[in-house]
């Protein structure tokens, strides 16, 4: 989108594009009694990418958790729902981008944030045990959660380029 800066309809027309993206993808692929979920694999299609029902299912139990001492009403239960569906769905649309421009997170990177979480430490310094661990208390793997924050890494990588992106346009246009 940016890499055209010469013009700045194409740079509106790019960013106008992804926005509309993003509105089609929120609201296709599942409807509002969560049959969406068909066969049980799947909540939504990203162009072609799926999004597995189990991450769904684990996110929405993560925020039934935070809400534990509030009752839901079956309508606020559905918002729920939506608002999650369109999170990942919107997620992933990130993280396509991110491989589209060429974006990506190194093996460094990865373990400069690993070493920086104080749940991973003792005495100040990453365990590798502590590590392992507290993955297996919470019944993950290394790959997965590595590739969980890979993920996180990418999408701040993404809005750091959106960001970056806007105030160059700011500053090309008070040229």
């Amino acid at each position: 989108i940016t890499k055209k800066r010469k013009s700045r309809a194409f740079n509106y027309a790019g960013w106008g594009l992804l926005a509309i993206c993003c509105v089609i993808f929120m609201f296709t692929g599942y409807s509002p009694n969560l049959s969406f979920a068909g066969n049980g694999t799947s909540v939504a299609q990203v162009n072609g990418e799926s999004i597995p029902y189990s991450d769904f299912s684990r996110y929405f139990e993560r925020a039934e958790e935070e809400n534990k001492g509030a009752k839901m009403t079956s309508e606020e239960r559905t918002n729920l729902q939506h608002r999650i569906v369109d999170q990942m769905v919107n997620r992933t649309l990130i993280l396509q981008a991110a491989k589209k421009q060429g974006i990506a997170v190194s093996s460094a990177e990865i373990a400069d944030y690993l070493m920086q979480i104080p749940q991973f430490q003792e005495n100040g310094k990453f365990s590798l045990l502590r590590y392992k661990q507290l993955l297996k208390s919470q019944g993950m793997n290394e790959a997965r959660f590595e590739e969980k924050i890979t993920e996180d890494m990418l999408v701040q990588k993404m809005n750091m380029f959106y960001v970056r992106s806007a105030q160059d346009d700011k500053f090309l246009q008070s040229q």
